[in-house]
């Protein structure tokens, strides 16, 4: 199971996605560029490993 400190850090990083995008969204465009975008599509790729295996776990039956 991962630990408490691997799930942290990537919500963390997904709120701070969050807040940049909303930046982006009210402040004016490109603030995001394609390393951010790849940066951010990596993190959601290891976020989505840790919920599948948390369910797996937890929940074996949710996961198709």
């Amino acid at each position: 199971m991962a630990s408490r400190s691997e799930v942290q850090s990537s919500i963390d990083a997904l709120d701070a996605a969050r807040r940049t995008r909303n930046a982006d969204m009210y402040d004016g465009a490109g603030l995001v560029d394609e390393a951010d975008v790849a940066a951010l599509m990596a993190r959601v790729a290891v976020f989505e490993q840790l919920v599948r295996a948390w369910l797996l776990e937890r929940y074996p039956e949710l996961i198709a």
